[in-house]
């Protein structure tokens, strides 16, 4: 069964992993799990949603201590996922809550 679950993604981009956790909370959420939940599939080679809109990712970028344009660098990624979200399905990598 894994090996079919691998292949029904086996156009997950490369340095995205199936068990990397995309959103922590009291339940750690999954790329595996975010995928299913959209009944997303891969068709020529593209990552697609069950409306067939491309799936792509964004990871937030993560600090021990923030940096002094912290506030601009949040705004900018805010700004990219919006655009991002204009065409396409976006799973937004959140941080790991025991980096910050």
């Amino acid at each position: 069964m894994q090996a079919r679950k691998i292949a029904r993604f086996d156009c997950l981009p490369e340095n995205i992993r199936l068990e990397q956790v995309v959103s922590y909370g009291e339940r750690n959420v999954t790329v595996e799990e975010t995928l299913e939940a959209m009944n997303a599939t891969c068709e020529n080679g593209k990552l697609l949603d069950q409306n067939k809109k491309e799936i792509r990712f964004f990871r937030i970028a993560c600090f021990g201590n923030p940096p002094y344009n912290y506030d601009e660098i949040r705004q900018r990624e805010q700004e990219e996922i919006a655009r991002l979200q204009q065409n396409y399905s976006v799973i937004v990598i959140e941080c790991d809550p025991m980096i910050q």
